[in-house]
């Protein structure tokens, strides 16, 4: 940048274009200027419509390099992987460009960067998220520490189940830290206390920290007025582990803001992938799980580190910054490894096809690898020897359709046929000929 000029670079041979200004020249209403994230000696513009560019004296934002210091910082901009943009979207929720930009500009993730694609108006997006009004919002309870304030909330299941009686529930519960705004989702066997208590439990073990001296590590519980929060278990429950419970006043939900706005996010975001994908409401659990782990690793408004820089709920609650090329689009077709194949009741590892096809459904709990469904055999595996299928080429055939004028979507099983089934036929020695009238 000169005094009287802006010199832009375009493509990877950077070539060079003089814009000539006067100090008193508007250029756009609409831009901002900022480092690259190759180089910090090369500027780019990039969409904002809350800074005016008033002239080419204007300075560049800080280098993201001088952001979130932690191990991954380590690693060189240079070696980041660069993916585009539109297949973010449709990796993590298929949401709107500026938190991925916002991630990339100010380097929140350890192995990734955004690259510029144009960004699509999907109409399978605004037929999941569309909704009757607009919920009310609520000033954000404060937090200083993760686990020092979380809310709840306990959640309808589908009607139509899960696709395994093991993923089939009740009720789902949400469970939302208020520092990182980090979400975490479980399923309930029943709408109980005691399945409550299970599930808070169960979230205390996966998520306290292990260098955490106090066994506490909730120290404020908040959710509705809902039956399971006002018993006397649930209330025994904390008094007897020390965790202060704050309930909603009855009928106002929108006290518990915190888990009533995640929870309406990651839901839209759960059914936009189901649209996407065109799968049916059987894979809404998983979906909505996969999407709480998308929902951790994108920028969040408020949020932000000790030293003031821009973060993700990931970031804030395990102290490192989130790796997101494991990321797959959800639901796209994927072949699997299967390493042994029973015939007629014995084992068989050398045979010719060594891959099933199966469905992504998201990321285990606890362990490495992808969750797979298997639509032949009805099962749900776990495999990190996986081929994906993310522009759904390879796709079944959408031909089942839930409701009139719905979207035609991938059946729920595949159709084994029979040994002895009529597959196809060419007609039969009385319908091959003409008819013919004697006479």
């Amino acid at each position: 940048m000169r005094r009287n000029a802006i010199c832009l670079r375009f493509g990877e041979a950077q070539s060079p274009v003089t814009l000539v200004v006067h100090s008193d020249m508007t250029l756009a209403s609409n831009v901002r200027l900022a480092t690259g994230p190759t180089s910090s000696a090369n500027t780019h513009v990039t969409s904002s419509s809350s800074t005016h560019v008033k002239s080419a004296s204007s300075t560049a934002l800080t280098s993201t390099s001088a952001h979130v210091k932690d191990a991954s910082s380590t690693v060189p901009t240079s070696a980041k992987v660069l993916v585009p943009i539109e297949l973010l979207r449709e990796r993590m929720g298929l949401r709107s460009s500026k938190p991925f930009l916002a991630a990339s500009e100010y380097n929140m993730w350890a192995d990734a960067l955004a690259r510029m694609a144009p960004e699509k108006n999907l109409l399978s997006v605004k037929i999941a998220t569309i909704r009757q009004e607009a919920r009310n919002k609520h000033a954000h309870t404060p937090a200083t520490r993760v686990g020092e304030a979380v809310f709840s909330d306990i959640l309808p299941a589908t009607k139509s189940g899960g696709l395994t009686p093991a993923s089939t529930y009740a009720a789902y519960i949400i469970f939302v830290d208020a520092y990182s705004t980090r979400p975490k989702i479980e399923g309930l066997a029943g709408s109980t206390s005691a399945d409550v208590i299970g599930a808070v439990k169960q979230y205390v073990a996966d998520h306290n920290p292990v260098n955490q001296l106090d066994i506490n590590f909730v120290e404020k519980f908040k959710a509705d007025a809902g039956k399971q929060f006002t018993s006397k278990e649930f209330r025994s429950f904390c008094r007897e582990n020390k965790i202060n419970l704050s309930l909603a006043a009855p009928k106002k939900q929108y006290q518990n803001h915190f888990a009533e706005r995640t929870w309406a996010t990651v839901h839209d975001m759960a059914r936009s992938m189901l649209v996407h994908a065109r799968l049916p409401d059987t894979y809404l659990f998983h979906a909505i799980r996969y999407s709480c782990e998308v929902f951790s690793a994108l920028p969040i408004a408020g949020l932000y580190t000790h030293d003031g820089n821009p973060a993700t709920p990931a970031e804030l609650f395990t102290g490192h910054k989130p790796m997101v090329l494991h990321f797959r689009v959800f639901g796209c077709p994927v072949v699997v490894k299967k390493h042994m194949a029973l015939v007629d009741g014995k084992p068989l590892q050398k045979q010719t096809q060594r891959g099933v096809r199966g469905i992504f459904i998201g990321l285990p709990a606890n362990q490495k690898g992808y969750l797979i469904f298997i639509p032949q055999t009805r099962q749900i595996v776990i495999s990190g020897d996986v081929v994906f299928d993310e522009s759904f080429y390879s796709a079944i055939a959408t031909t089942w359709r839930p409701f009139h004028d719905a979207l035609a979507l991938r059946p729920l099983a595949s159709h084994v046929p029979a040994v002895d089934e009529l597959m196809e036929s060419t007609g039969t020695i009385d319908n091959m000929f003409l008819q013919s009238q004697e006479g």
